[in-house]
């Protein structure tokens, strides 16, 4: 079954296509730095030649007698083994090793029980197991978490570039969803319907923004993104709002505000503390915030796709 594995010579044509198309948004930007800076020769000659230490040394010690000799208290502190020698691991969202494995078992496991065909994932080892899996048959759905981090043009298109890569005959594939990172703006989102457009995906992988997010523990308040998906929103399709809070006015007046933190509180730290009141009022204000983006999208003339169950009409 190896031989599924293979990228079709059509799908890297069309990733060709992309790459070379001019005018490109996304990667002109990179080549206009090169360019300010010289052009590549000229990049590595001159960082060759003031990179060095002895160069980076001279030129410290004329800017900052201090900082020079800061340095060398680092430098004979580090020969006379003044520091730990070992600081942990450090990474990403976590899947090490593995545990990409572990979770291709456990999402082969529901699926073949329960029929959980869509799952949220949060790390690049398990977004391409997704990819393999969905290419080699297994109907496999997924949207990438928010906390995956992906923050910029070039990051989406990495991400997108592998789902064209392993897409299935028909151009399919697993990827339904894509959680941008809370710090992303508009110039991103924008870019990002460009590269999803030209890769053949705008209809089949939704953008997905989130406009409100819990008051605590999460980002920093107030937080509310509705003006900005009112303007994006028209000028890029298929875009989902999501909303894990109120609005921030209204939060600050209640008691016991949003907070993130209780997503992952057990049923019975819940009961004991009689938080339930509380987090159902959390819960009414970020339904009355979905009501209110809809709302605004409606009276901008774009139109809004429903949750029937969720939604009124009003």
């Amino acid at each position: 079954m190896n031989e599924v594995f293979k990228v079709q010579s059509r799908r890297l044509e069309e990733i060709n296509d992309f790459l070379a198309k001019t005018p490109n948004p996304v990667l002109d930007p990179l080549l206009e730095i090169i360019e300010k800076y010289g052009g590549v020769g000229k990049i590595n000659a001159g960082a060759r030649d003031r990179g060095s230490l002895s160069s980076l040394l001279k030129r410290l010690e004329k800017k900052s007698k201090r900082y020079a000799e800061q340095l060398r208290w680092l430098r004979d502190s580090r020969d006379s083994g003044l520091f730990v020698p070992i600081t942990g691991y450090f990474g990403g969202i976590g899947q090490p090793n593995s545990y990409p494995y572990k979770w291709i078992d456990e999402y082969l496991y529901y699926y073949t029980n329960y029929g959980v065909r869509q799952v949220l994932n949060i790390n690049g080892g398990t977004v391409l197991a997704g990819y393999l899996l969905y290419k080699l048959g297994v109907d496999i759905e997924f949207k990438i978490s928010v906390y995956m981090g992906n923050d910029n043009p070039l990051n989406v298109l990495w991400t997108l570039l592998t789902a064209k890569l392993f897409a299935r005959e028909d151009g399919s594939t697993p990827l339904i969803g894509f959680n941008l990172s809370n710090a992303v703006d508009n110039w991103t989102i924008e870019l990002t319907g460009d590269i999803r457009r030209e890769l053949g995906f705008e209809d089949n992988v939704r953008i997905e923004h989130h406009i409100l997010e819990t008051y605590k523990h999460i980002v920093r308040q107030p937080y509310d993104r509705l003006q900005e998906l009112v303007e994006v929103a028209q000028k890029v399709k298929n875009i989902s709002t999501k909303h894990e809070g109120g609005v921030p006015e209204i939060e600050q007046t209640r008691d016991h505000p949003s907070d993130i933190l209780e997503y992952f509180l057990p049923k019975t730290e819940i009961e004991a503390q009689q938080l339930m009141p509380a987090l159902e009022r959390n819960f009414m204000d970020k339904h009355a915030s979905v009501q209110r983006t809809a709302g605004e999208l409606l009276r901008a003339g774009v139109p809004v796709l429903a949750a029937p169950l969720l939604h009124h009409a009003g």
